[in-house]
């Protein structure tokens, strides 16, 4: 009996994150968790607590990357199998806490956390179906065979128990881990309705279909134990995302959110080093607004900035994913394509070209419309060095301009 117990203790979640994190509260052993001591240094988890933010220098954002790290790595090592069940179960438990009543109020939640973009396709009494837009989950993840948004299933259906008045289960269909370019979340209520005024949160079934679920060892001592581990935790992750913040914010360009012109300067001499070595082409593309100082004049360099934002998108949406987008200067752009022979680089150039042309820039109640010229140079075929192969870039831009503009010129 007792090594039942012990096996089950080495299993649990608790006893997993002590492999991970230690420290001078609690004691690890073979046998598992020894009890802590209750002590009053024990993080308040509640949403008044955590709302309380005073970041003057650094905000209130926090990168994607660092949330994936937590949600798909973190979590995933340290729950193990247990993992979609916990984070299903603990959006949960955030959505029925939080005092929205409306799916507008729903809506604006998700996209105000940066967790998306929500679109509700269909809803009536029973039912609900949602999209979710850029999820900062899986957005941009290459497919797995599963969906991952365990997380956000959860915020929905608390948040949708709250709103229907019953109890909700919802289930992810369409993912970027299943292939798709955004998740899609199936919100069916059951046959019972709950009480408005009753606290579903401490409803002891709730709890227990948690704990069998999730495989989760939920004692008042492991609580706090979580709850202290949690707060050590955070300071590393902190201390990492700020490290990873100011490296970033040396090579990336503040408004635009694409690499910088320094961060150009190295990653060209690297590549062009590599394509020597290895003997692989490699290409570089200038892009130009056409008449962007006429655009400035016209509508402002507010307006300016907006559109040079929105156009990056464009362009990102139209190259390769191992393609390296970088604001050159004003609103010059300059994209490093490794292992593109130039042949190749005339169907990408021609669809950058009518993408922008055919594209409306809509600002308020305006629909703008702009072009760009792109000037081409190719190593080996008209480039011996890395600073010839820009200047050649920059001569087929000038002949794109001379041409007319809205169109590419590749050197020669």
């Amino acid at each position: 009996m007792n090594g039942d117990i012990r096996d089950q203790d080495k299993k649990s979640a608790v006893n997993r994150l002590f492999t991970i994190i230690a420290d001078g509260t609690a004691k690890v052993n073979t046998g598992g968790v020894e009890k802590m001591e209750k002590t009053d240094n024990i993080l308040r988890l509640d949403i008044d607590n955590i709302e309380q933010i005073t970041r003057e220098e650094l905000g209130n954002d926090t990168s994607v990357l660092l949330y994936r790290f937590i949600r798909l790595l973190g979590l995933k090592g340290i729950l193990g199998e247990s993992f979609s069940s916990f984070s299903y179960h603990g959006g949960k438990q955030l959505g029925v806490r939080l005092p929205i009543r409306s799916i507008r109020e729903m809506i604006e939640f998700i996209e105000k956390l940066k967790l998306g973009r929500m679109e509700v396709v269909e809803f009536d009494d029973e039912k609900m179906v949602v999209n979710l837009y850029e999820s900062a989950t899986c957005a941009g993840l290459l497919p797995i065979g599963r969906p991952i948004c365990y997380f956000e299933s959860g915020i929905i259906a608390g948040i949708t128990e709250n709103i229907f008045k019953k109890k909700m289960s919802v289930k992810e269909t369409k993912c970027w881990g299943l292939g798709d370019k955004y998740c899609q979340f199936h919100a069916t209520g059951s046959l019972h309705k709950l009480e408005s005024d009753k606290n579903y949160l401490n409803e002891p079934h709730f709890l227990s279909k948690f704990i069998e679920e999730a495989g989760v060892d939920y004692s008042e001592e492991n609580i706090q134990l979580l709850s202290t581990l949690t707060a050590h935790t955070m300071v590393a992750l902190e201390n990492t995302r700020l490290y990873e913040q100011a490296k970033k914010s040396m090579i990336i360009d503040a408004m635009t959110n694409v690499y910088n012109f320094g961060y150009f300067q190295s990653r060209i001499k690297e590549e062009f080093d590599r394509s020597e070595r290895h003997n692989i082409p490699l290409s570089v593309m200038l892009i130009d607004v056409d008449y962007f100082k006429k655009y400035n004049d016209s509508h402002g360099h507010p307006e300016g900035d907006a559109l040079l934002t929105e156009l990056v998108k464009v362009v990102k949406a139209s190259i390769r994913n191992i393609d390296i987008l970088c604001r050159y200067g004003g609103d010059e752009f300059s994209v490093i394509m490794p292992q593109l022979e130039e042949s190749k680089i005339h169907p990408i150039a021609d669809r950058i070209v009518k993408k922008i042309d055919n594209h409306l820039f809509v600002r308020g109640n305006d629909k703008r419309k702009v072009s760009v010229s792109i000037g081409i140079s190719n190593y080996p075929k008209n480039s011996l060095n890395a600073v010839e192969l820009i200047k050649n870039a920059d001569v087929a831009l000038y002949k794109a301009k001379n041409k007319g503009r809205n169109c590419f010129v590749v050197y020669s």
